[in-house]
């Protein structure tokens, strides 16, 4: 405990004892802790830390202070830091809202270790650490009140060394409120509860029952007999109800504290940080690959002088959105945190610097950095690994390299939205690869049947235009830009009478047949602009329906809309994948794409899907997704299923996806044309949901259920 108030956030360290596997796995999860420290050299604590490799200590010297500056420092940020910003002048006018007290006690005194949890004590300066104390002493001139042993100091209220610790941070998720914790007396269980459940975030004071004849006249007494709240209950928190029966309190809201399992009313996990946010601008080298971020380091919260090299906080990196449209590298990482060790070394060449958390990803860096360089994640090494956790082999299909370069030439998910318009796909169908159509047919086409198929496309946005409205020619017009479809001359050869096609960079004056080598000249057939033909180009030029990408496309457009600006962080997602077990039970089989976001809480949200255009989904497709989610769901993911058409559902696909159920934290999405063509995804669904837009995977099962079963 003197260790944590030598360190700036040290209020919120939670104290583990290994000797009960099960409750300190549950303490490091429920705290999210980013590194564990030995305090003793101890055989039982090595073996508990063997299984958090992804949460050591994440230092050179393994030692929790160091030599620097002539002193012993601490490896973290220290609390001289807050220190000297209360004897600056603007930290005298903040702290002159608040008294200081430092108080002083007997180490024999049978609450000497509840004193240090509550009201904070640093060691002594002699042995080569800073002395705290005296920094103390001179940034706030505080009040002198010594706790003797048949006494007990009342509530100050006031600063003091456990609140400097905590000092400009906050929790998230946090269980605010104020209590007291009843011990029957002062051993080490209870100490470390109670440090536990303060480090969760409440103000709690302690009673101990031994000690009542000293604490009868004390505030805190005082609180529990007038049993004061917003609730009207006082939160009491013990591990015997008969315990607080005993004090004969009434009105008391008792909450257990388990010897065998850690518990609290706080819901979630438990994160702090600085409110000091800071926008820095980064510069991409998108020549390195995987392209090589840097950023400059913003002002810090500390003193940054040379003779504090040795200590470290953790910049915490985000995005708003994408950085990389195409999705072969994402940053900051899903924060799938056994992980931690991979993203070292692909993100920081090695070093085992990097905790990923929900909020981006977090960097130690030392107090004298002034520059962050890194490098983004490579999507498909990611999902490999992530998928290894769960016992599955990953690899890109040739129908996955087919789509991952379709989207490419797209200029990314934004770009497949002209694929919304019906009439562009059914274009794209229409013609056979070595089929060429003049402009007129195209613009039909596009337009639809009856001249009403393309109306409601008339506001979606492609690319910058003149006009209000987007028109088929537009349409076109952009598909020609993306290399769809190229232009040519089909030209009939006066020698063998049969005609060929030739584009428009090969054409010349006189130019040879295709088909029987005879040289001619060309420009007594060209009459007007109405010979020009186009063709498929590129990948669309090919006989195997681009590899079914225009429909995984399509919903991973929709998909990137609903994500892209709902919590903050960037998505990931790998086209067609081939899956094979390698500790899972699933069947060996293919998956269109897998996408991974985050929750606002911090959770990694992955689905895997199956996209047809107007092929059937059939019960091996439902079968094999649904065991592929279901081992995902059992690794903690949460675990979700796709299946998106650009027509229809038969009554026999969705009677197939309803017998799958749902499960916490997972489902099942369908998305057919209604919800793939709007912007809004479920713009033609009025009158069925109660709005017409999702931010979240879990928002899609709720609609799916709605709509379709």
């Amino acid at each position: 405990m003197e260790n944590a108030h030598c360190i700036w956030g040290g209020r919120f360290c939670p104290i583990i004892p290994v000797d009960n596997s099960a409750r300190a796995r549950q303490l490091v999860e429920t705290f999210d802790v980013d590194a564990l420290f030995p305090m003793t050299d101890d055989a039982l604590i090595q073996q508990f830390l063997s299984a958090f490799s992804f949460r050591s200590w994440p230092f050179f010297h393994q030692q929790f202070w160091v030599e620097s500056g002539g002193y012993l420092r601490p490896q973290l940020l220290s609390v001289e830091h807050p220190l000297r910003f209360f004897s600056s002048s603007e930290g005298r006018l903040r702290r002159n809202n608040s008294p200081a007290v430092l108080f002083d006690w007997e180490d024999t005194d049978p609450l000497s270790l509840w004193f240090s949890a509550a009201i904070g004590k640093y060691p002594q300066a002699p042995s080569g650490i800073p002395d705290f104390r005296r920094m103390y002493l001179d940034a706030f001139t505080p009040l002198r009140l010594e706790i003797k042993r048949d006494s007990q100091a009342r509530e100050p209220g006031a600063i003091t060394p456990n609140t400097i610790s905590s000092f400009d941070l906050y929790l998230d998720q946090s269980n605010q409120g104020a209590g007291v914790y009843v011990s029957e007396k002062s051993d080490f269980a209870n100490v470390v509860n109670f440090w536990n459940l303060r480090a969760s975030g409440p103000e709690l004071s302690f009673y101990v029952v031994s000690e009542s004849a000293r604490l009868q006249n004390s505030d805190v007494a005082e609180l529990m007999r007038q049993s004061p709240s917003l609730r009207g209950e006082l939160t009491v928190f013990s591990q015997e109800s008969s315990l607080v029966d005993s004090l004969g309190l009434r009105n008391v809201y008792w909450l257990k504290v388990d010897s065998s399992e850690w518990r609290f009313p706080s819901t979630g996990q438990l994160e702090f940080r600085s409110a000091r946010r800071r926008s820095t601008l980064a510069s991409i080298d998108y020549k390195q690959l995987p392209p090589r971020i840097a950023l400059p380091m913003p002002e810090k919260p500390c003193s940054d002088e040379h003779g504090f090299y040795s200590e470290h906080l953790i910049a915490n990196v985000s995005s708003y959105g994408h950085i990389f449209e195409e999705g072969d590298y994402v940053f900051p990482p899903p924060p799938v945190k056994p992980l931690n060790d991979y993203f070292s070394r692909e993100i920081l060449f090695g070093s085992d610097k990097i905790r990923v958390s929900g909020n981006g990803a977090g960097f130690v860096v030392g107090v004298t950095d002034e520059l962050l360089q890194f490098n983004a994640l490579t999507t498909l090494d990611f999902f490999q690994k992530m998928f290894a956790l769960v016992g599955i082999k990953l690899e890109r299909s040739r129908p996955g390299l087919i789509a991952h370069r379709l989207l490419k030439q797209m200029g990314g998910l934004q770009g497949c939205r002209v694929f919304k318009i019906p009439g562009v796909r059914d274009l794209i169908e229409k013609y056979k690869p070595r089929d060429s159509f003049v402009y007129s047919d195209a613009i039909l086409t596009i337009r639809g049947t009856g001249g009403t198929g393309f109306q409601p496309h008339e506001t979606l946005y492609l690319e910058p235009r003149k006009e209000k409205r987007l028109k088929p020619e537009d349409a076109f017009e952009f598909l020609l830009k993306k290399g769809v479809f190229r232009a040519g001359l089909e030209l009939i050869c006066p020698h063998c009478e049969l005609p060929f096609w030739k584009h428009i960079d090969s054409c010349e004056t006189l130019m040879p047949c295709d088909l029987c080598g005879n040289v001619f000249n060309i420009t007594p057939q060209l009459r007007h602009r109405g010979d020009w033909r186009f063709r498929r180009s590129g990948l669309f030029g090919s006989d195997d329906n681009q590899g079914g990408s225009i429909p995984v496309g399509l919903t991973l457009q929709q998909l990137d809309t609903i994500l892209r600006y709902s919590h903050g962080g960037p998505i990931a997602y790998s086209t067609s994948v081939l899956l094979e077990p390698t500790g899972a039970a699933i069947d060996s089989c293919e998956a269109d794409f897998i996408i991974s976001s985050t929750t606002a809480r911090g959770d990694v949200e992955v689905a895997i899907a199956e996209c047809k255009s107007k092929d059937e989904i059939s019960e091996k497709d439902v079968a094999n997704l649904s065991k592929v989610a279901k081992s995902l769901a059992a690794h903690g993911f949460h675990a979700y299923m796709i299946f998106s058409k650009t027509g229809t559902f038969s009554v026999e696909e969705v009677n197939r996806c309803k017998q799958l159920g749902s499960w916490d934290h997972g489902g099942v999405i369908l998305l057919s044309g209604r919800e793939l063509e709007p912007y809004d995804i479920y713009q033609y669904s009025e009158g069925k949901l109660e709005k017409q837009y999702a931010n979240s995977f879990s928002d899609l099962v709720a609609a799916t259920k709605r709509l379709f079963f």
